[in-house]
């Protein structure tokens, strides 16, 4: 088996996510591992990827010094983790979830009630969880739907499944294709049919009993995602769409706005850096409010190169600011 198969989903690692977690405390290296009761020398080797998988005991003493919120505990352990096992992989056990960030700004309240609505591990639900997380184009919809995936994948031992329907493209993806691709993630041999119901039974009847997480991606459509919903009270469904998608059943909705200014300042120290971002606050302030506040344009706009935030800032104005349609 290839190296592939054998590796679990990608999730932030431990390096990244602690340095991330250390900063934001104001702690140094020294102060987190007197904190922690650990050698400066092993919170060191954790960030900067030498020590990949430290042992639980390790994380927890981490978790208890940085005093992190549930959430973000979850993060650590589960990057923690060593990667699923070859027999696990030979199994099938699906972990389709695209990688997260390690620089997720804001978002506290939404990622709580998203995190809440689908973790299996809150409630005692009786039908299949969905939440719907919906906002304009750039607004950061995928990044807090993959976020909340990775923080409760632990929930979901038999998998998590990532699709994307192109919802907001002018060809979003023929329903009865999704079902074959989800078919088959589930180890369902080829149906030679494209009849949605007959689809949907076969699909429903793979997932049934499994705690599993769906994450639809960029929905277009109530009608779109309807036959993807599970009839398992195990599984629990993240559905992303530019529409509210008012006549669903059953589902938690999570309007997403634009960042509020300070935290669309974080955003942009995060992607050029953080003393460049304060040593010209003026030009930082202009540059993420000529992108709209919008999570997506922030960092396609902190990306460019350029020699100064001013310079990015004027350029924007040349532009008018249209970073993403």
């Amino acid at each position: 088996m290839s190296s592939e198969g054998q590796q679990a989903g990608p999730v932030a690692d431990v390096g990244g996510l602690l340095r991330r977690f250390r900063v934001r405390a104001g702690l140094t290296q020294e102060a987190l591992a007197e904190k922690a009761e650990l050698s400066v020398g092993a919170v060191r080797l954790l960030e900067i990827g030498r020590r990949r998988y430290p042992r639980p005991e390790t994380i927890g003493q981490l978790v208890a010094a940085l005093q992190l919120p549930e959430v973000d505990a979850r993060r650590l352990v589960v990057a923690a983790k060593r990667p699923t096992s070859r027999r696990d992989a030979q199994q099938g056990v699906p972990q389709q979830l695209p990688l997260d960030v390690a620089d997720f700004t804001g978002r506290g309240r939404e990622l709580e009630r998203l995190t809440q609505a689908v973790d299996s591990r809150t409630g005692h639900a009786v039908g299949v969880q969905i939440a719907v997380v919906s906002g304009m184009g750039g607004v950061g919809k995928t990044t807090l739907a993959v976020h909340a995936g990775h923080a409760v994948a632990g929930g979901f031992p038999d998998g998590q499944l990532y699709v994307n329907l192109r919802g907001g493209g002018a060809e979003p993806r023929n329903t009865a294709d999704v079902l074959q691709v989800l078919l088959h993630s589930l180890g369902v041999p080829p149906v030679g049919t494209l009849d949605v119901e007959v689809l949907a039974g076969r699909y429903r009847t793979a997932i049934a009993g499994r705690r599993m997480l769906l994450v639809l991606d960029d929905a277009a459509s109530v009608a779109q995602v309807l036959p993807l919903i599970p009839g398992t009270a195990s599984a629990a469904v993240v559905i992303t769409s530019r529409q509210r998608l008012s006549e669903l059943p059953g589902a938690q909705r999570i309007d997403l706005n634009v960042l509020d200014q300070d935290h669309a300042l974080q955003l942009l120290g995060e992607v050029v850096g953080r003393s460049l971002a304060a040593g010209d606050l003026e030009a930082a302030v202009q540059i993420v409010e000529r992108c709209g506040r919008l999570p997506l344009a922030i960092r396609i706009a902190g990306g460019q190169s350029t020699r100064s935030l001013q310079e990015l800032a004027s350029r924007l104005a040349d532009d008018d600011g249209r970073l993403i349609s």
